[in-house]
């Protein structure tokens, strides 16, 4: 029982139970064993419930971070399509601005007259 092996010595005290129930301090030493293994099953489930609680925070501040980055980058791709959307506008605008000038300059340098039979017969003599 030094070695703290309660299991095996609890069988052991149970044989010698078996063999001669009155043999007292057989019983008294599997009385000790079965409490120590008790014991041993509470400060187990004591353990195994605090490293399931030590998990459930370390897993809920992971995730905590996780939300926070997917709030960020979900933010941030919000702010990139306004971004885009406004550099757009602003190309669409310089766009139509360089077609009306060029609207402007072509129609001062075409003259407005169409070709007519006597324009032709005189370029061609």
């Amino acid at each position: 029982m030094h070695l703290k092996k309660y299991k095996n010595a609890a069988s052991a005290f149970q044989t010698v139970v078996k063999l001669n129930p009155q043999f007292k301090k057989a019983t008294d030493r599997l009385n000790e064993c079965l409490k120590e293994l008790n014991d041993e099953i509470k400060q187990n489930q004591k353990r195994k419930s605090s490293k399931q609680e030590q998990l459930k925070e370390t897993f809920s501040a992971l995730n905590q971070d996780k939300d926070d980055n997917n709030d960020k980058s979900h933010d941030e791709a919000k702010e990139l399509p306004k971004e885009e959307e406004e550099e757009q506008q602003q190309q669409e605008q310089q766009q139509n601005e360089n077609d009306n000038e060029n609207e402007q300059t072509d129609s001062q340098s075409v003259p407005d007259v169409a070709p007519t039979s006597d324009n032709v017969d005189a370029s061609t003599n």
